[in-house]
């Protein structure tokens, strides 16, 4: 059942992006390898907190710049 919530949640997120001109299909494809990892990986991978802190750092650089 957490499956069918986390594909409804981000599924809904990636459309809106879409349509909206915000993200790109390579974008949302990476975006959603990175949630796949993360839920094939057991918990307490380093990849979470890596991944925030990259996606972290690309929003202040995109806001900056």
């Amino acid at each position: 059942s957490s499956g069918l919530i986390s594909v409804g949640s981000c599924g809904a997120l990636m459309l809106v992006l879409f349509v909206t001109g915000v993200m790109s299909v390579p974008a949302m494809a990476l975006l959603t390898a990175l949630l796949v990892l993360e839920r094939i990986l057991p918990a307490g991978a380093p990849l979470s907190a890596l991944s925030g802190i990259a996606l972290a750092i690309c929003a202040v650089c995109r806001l900056v710049v």
